[in-house]
């Protein structure tokens, strides 16, 4: 394998990986759109059950034991909420990304059977010598 197909072969992984961000995004997308999923979590997980253990964390009564608890539940809550933030974000920077590396690709093969038709002229050439 040459440089150029090698080169072709990297683009074209790079470019499939992308899109396998692109749907992860979608899907992110979609799932935010749902209503179940925007009652359940959206709504009562992220908003109402990150209030009740900020509330929770703040009462005097509650013992150092049941904070950390606390705290970790609300750094679930931001984990999760980071997570699918992340997946919208590289969803749409991967598409970006596929539309350069699609041109990128064009390049390349064109440079490719460039160099296939110079190689062959030269043989010809050779041959006729």
């Amino acid at each position: 394998m040459n440089q150029q197909e090698q080169q072709i072969q990297i683009v074209e992984l790079t470019i499939d990986e992308a899109r396998k961000e692109v749907k992860a995004g979608e899907m992110a997308e979609r799932l935010s759109r749902n209503p179940d999923f925007k009652k359940l979590i959206l709504d009562r997980y992220f908003v109402d059950e990150a209030a009740r253990l900020v509330h929770l964390y703040g009462d005097p009564n509650v013992s150092d034991k049941i904070r950390e608890m606390i705290l970790r539940d609300m750094a679930g809550i931001s984990s999760l909420k980071q997570y699918l933030s992340l997946l919208v974000q590289k969803g749409r920077m991967a598409a970006d990304l596929i539309q350069e590396n699609q041109e990128t690709l064009e390049e390349l093969r064109i440079e490719a059977d460039d160099l296939i038709v110079s190689d062959n002229t030269k043989s010809i050439d050779e041959d006729n010598e």
